[in-house]
């Protein structure tokens, strides 16, 4: 019996390392984004669903490599961003839990390791407790046991906290391909996708446009641009360590984002592109003069068109200069205040839907503040304050212990995030954004081990330089 489970087992496992092998191709990647494409096109987000969950399924079957399923499953996330209130729709839906879950538990059982506690455990457990806490003394029972709240708590709280340690245990240096190198692309080819979905809209209602001259309105804008201020910092990325090409794109995934209409896409995506710019003037002496030839091109084509850009502009410049004490983010962020003094220590939890008479939430959906730091004190009050200052200073110290070349980009990923939360729910949403997060988090760390990883230490310049000449010699004796 055990010589035939033994039989039955490198049967499963030698069909299983092929079928890896295909799926961790970029051909895969490819693929996955074409079919994205054609859903997009299509307009069948829940036929998109089912293929999605099909192919993430199918990976964390066959695949031991759990980088593999985070391609499909970002675009089947960004596939699904068009789909507001559809909560009804997709509650019929559920059954598609019970397939998800059993591969999940196959993955992790079939492919299992030891989960070492990462650097950031002590500071997530610390938010979790905060998160779970949050409205004791206040909430009832009912508002904290319903679905949703529910879903949020585990989510930003231990579910969160089980995800970061299962990730850092099975997340890890690959010899068939570059992490970093891996990662980039995978943000870059979800961040093509978004621009076009954005564009194939844009597209769709050109008549409008052209009638208008101004930017078409959609209500999946500020979640489009949440998804590119994680990609954009990856396309500059890429422009140092190989193509100078790739800046282009990155501009490709600004230039979306400021036609999205987003008014915090806008503010973030500008201050995450300076970022970007700012590092590539420091590190990139390679292209430094073609870099600033084209900034400097590019400030006098905006001095030249500005009146052109300012009337295309028009509606998103009016409803950031409209903001007052009846926009609706300054009544919630009001109201946040009057929810922390009402209850200090815990705040008024997040199954706490007292403030819909400032904002309707759709259904499914909890009732926001729109701005992580009147988020926190609302929801979780001065437990919540500690907790979170408490983790936001631990992955400043975190970053700092891994100034990789990769690593900066990845943090100015995060900055742009903390950046969009200030004006959306952001890193409060677990799926996808927090949990996005929390994975370059733990691939920060695996990065700063990587042999061919650019370290940043003492002068930028230098230490650029001298990793490009490594890299290039190790290529030739791998050749040779």
């Amino acid at each position: 019996m055990r010589s035939m489970n033994l039989t039955k087992n490198a049967k499963f496992e030698s069909v299983r390392k092929n079928i890896e092998h295909y799926l961790s191709t970029d051909w895969f990647m490819w693929v996955c984004f074409l079919i994205a494409c054609f859903i997009t096109v299509l307009r069948v987000e829940v036929i998109g669903l089912l293929i999605f969950a099909a192919i993430i399924c199918a990976i964390l079957v066959f695949c031991e490599d759990v980088i593999v399923a985070l391609e499909p499953f970002l675009l089947l996330c960004l596939c699904l961003i068009k789909c507001n209130n559809s909560y009804d729709e997709f509650i019929k839906m559920v059954w598609l839990a019970v397939p998800a879950a059993a591969a999940i538990i196959f993955h992790f059982n079939y492919y299992q390791r030891k989960l070492p506690h990462g650097e950031l455990f002590w500071p997530m457990l610390a938010v979790s407790v905060a998160v779970t806490l949050g409205g004791l003394g206040k909430i009832t029972a009912k508002e904290y046991f319903s679905l949703m709240p529910i879903f949020f708590t585990l989510g930003l709280g231990f579910g969160m906290l089980l995800f970061y340690n299962l990730m850092n245990s099975h997340v890890r240096l690959r010899e068939n391909y570059s992490l970093p190198d891996k990662i980039s692309k995978i943000m870059i080819i979800m961040g093509l996708f978004c621009c076009f979905m954005i564009l194939e809209y844009y597209g769709e209602h050109l008549d409008k446009v052209i009638s208008t001259h101004g930017l078409l309105a959609f209500q999946w804008r500020n979640n489009a641009s949440t998804f590119l201020i994680f990609a954009l910092p990856f396309a500059f990325l890429r422009s140092i360590k190989g193509n100078h090409g790739w800046f282009w794109v990155g501009m490709l995934f600004y230039g979306c984002m400021m036609i999205t209409g987003s008014r915090g896409g806008a503010i973030v995506g500008t201050a995450e592109v300076m970022m970007c710019m700012i590092a590539l003037l420091c590190l990139d002496k390679r292209h430094r003069i073609h870099n600033i030839i084209i900034i400097a091109v590019g400030i006098v084509m905006f001095f030249v068109f500005f009146w052109d850009l300012i009337y295309f502009f028009r509606d998103m410049l009016l409803r950031l200069l409209q903001i007052d004490d009846n926009e609706i983010r300054v009544r919630l962020m009001r109201r946040a205040v009057e929810d922390f003094l009402s209850n200090p220590v815990f705040g008024r939890g997040l199954g706490y839907f007292g403030n819909r008479d400032v904002h309707h939430s759709a259904k499914g959906a909890l009732c926001w503040y729109h701005s992580s730091p009147f988020q926190v004190i609302g929801s979780f009050g001065i437990v919540g304050i500690a907790a979170y200052g408490y983790i936001f200073v631990a992955r400043i110290v975190y970053f700092a212990r891994r100034n990789t070349l990769t690593n900066k980009f990845i943090f100015i990923a995060y900055i742009g995030m903390q950046l969009m939360s200030l004006v959306n729910p952001g890193l409060f949403s677990p799926v996808p954004y927090l949990l996005m997060m929390t994975l370059l988090f733990v691939i920060m760390d695996k990065i700063k081990d990587d042999p061919e990883e650019i370290r940043l230490t003492g002068k930028a310049e230098k230490n650029l330089r001298r990793s490009k000449k490594k890299s290039a010699s190790a290529q030739t004796e791998k050749t040779a």
